[in-house]
């Protein structure tokens, strides 16, 4: 399957692979909750990093307990994407950046054979492509993930076969290999930037049955205040931010390893409005209700004026490519949301973007819409 490159680059590891823009600013609940500063925020850190020591001397307000309390649930999901094309200079740069590092590599075994196998014909190749998205092992077999990581996985077994979920061992390298089974989804239209009037109730997370070793369920809290510290767990790929910008702000290669990133809930969505598409495209949004509801006509295809998710949340962590489906958890490591991408006029692939908008559904409407957990 040949595909365009930008829809290559963004392909199944989802979060933040749209840079979108409101057309008008929508509701914001955030004008109390302190902007991230680019110094003391931006970035995805790998979790030995995260100290007592480190955190006081960026001048985060959590503590490092909480932290590695939550990190053993949060898995990643390996998501086959078959075969596509690239051209053979930027798989190459893939390749170094994801496969050399032998720690880096145990978490990107499938992607790097894709790689190494790769047939390339007068600079273009034809690979075979492995995403990831992040996610939680919430306990009862389930792991809790955003819904539009498996779209093509419940459109094609075979995919889903050759999926798994990786779990963290204690030195920090994967220690199991999690088939999949059942996959709930919360969401009807699989396109990322797209609305359906046919989706009633979207809610971009997906619950996949796995064998979770009789975990007992993962600690759950109510939303925080708003300004209240978050964090989010996951598996980011970094490969659209150059190495310099990354030095600068003291993180350097994370290519799909256990990582952390920080910041403030920003609004906790107290009138349970949906985030709204107003003219068929995300770019175009708003916190509103009710969302207006409309076929509209689009040069490539039908687009839907409406709902894009329900009663989600904004958050003002860093976000990229793969921390799609990654839990967000409060100052005291209790997990109170399910990452699924983010509003910007900036592309986030980039640099961090302060003044973004990271959207999340609260766990308890993620579960209910799923109907798992306790």
């Amino acid at each position: 399957m040949s595909i365009p490159m930008a829809a290559w680059l963004a392909l199944t590891a989802c979060a933040g692979s749209r840079s979108v823009a409101p057309a008008s600013a929508p509701p914001d609940a955030s004008a109390g909750a302190p902007a991230p500063s680019r110094s003391g925020w931006e970035g995805f850190f790998p979790l030995p990093e995260v100290t007592e020591a480190w955190l006081a001397g960026r001048g985060l307000p959590f503590e490092a307990p909480p932290i590695a309390a939550a990190a053993p649930r949060v898995a990643k999901l390996v998501i086959a994407a078959g075969s596509q094309q690239a051209p053979e200079a930027l798989l190459a740069e893939r390749y170094a950046q994801t496969c050399q590092d032998p720690a880096v590599r145990a978490w990107n075994e499938d992607r790097c054979r894709g790689l190494e196998e790769r047939r390339c014909v007068d600079g273009e190749c034809t690979f075979v492509h492995f995403g990831n998205c992040s996610g939680v092992l919430a306990g009862g077999g389930w792991f809790v993930t955003a819904a539009h990581c498996t779209a093509g996985l419940v459109a094609d077994p075979e995919l889903a076969a050759a999926s798994a979920v990786l779990t963290p061992g204690p030195d920090g390298r994967p220690d199991r290999r999690l088939a999949l089974g059942e996959i709930r989804s919360g969401k009807d239209d699989w396109a990322h930037q797209w609305v359906s009037m046919t989706d009633a109730d979207p809610v971009d997370v997906a619950a996949i049955a796995v064998e979770d070793g009789g975990l007992a369920p993962a600690p759950r809290a109510p939303l925080p205040a708003v300004g209240a510290p978050v964090f989010i767990l996951g598996y980011p790929r970094v490969e659209g931010r150059s190495a310099e910008a990354r030095a600068s702000v003291g993180y350097g290669l994370v290519a799909g390893t256990p990582s952390v990133s920080f910041g403030r809930l920003a609004d906790a969505n107290e009138a349970d409005a949906p985030l709204c598409s107003v003219d068929g495209l995300q770019d175009h949004w708003a916190l509103a209700t009710p969302c207006p509801q409309a076929t509209l006509g689009t040069e490539d295809a039908p687009a839907y004026a409406g709902p894009i998710s329900n009663s989600p949340i904004l958050a003002t962590y860093d976000n990229i490519n793969g921390y799609s489906g990654g839990p967000v958890f409060d100052g005291q490591g209790r997990w109170i949301a399910v990452n699924f991408t983010l509003v910007s006029d900036t592309d986030p692939q980039e640099a961090f973007v302060e003044h973004a908008r990271m959207v999340a559904t609260p766990v308890g409407r993620a579960l209910g819409r799923l109907g798992v957990g306790e």
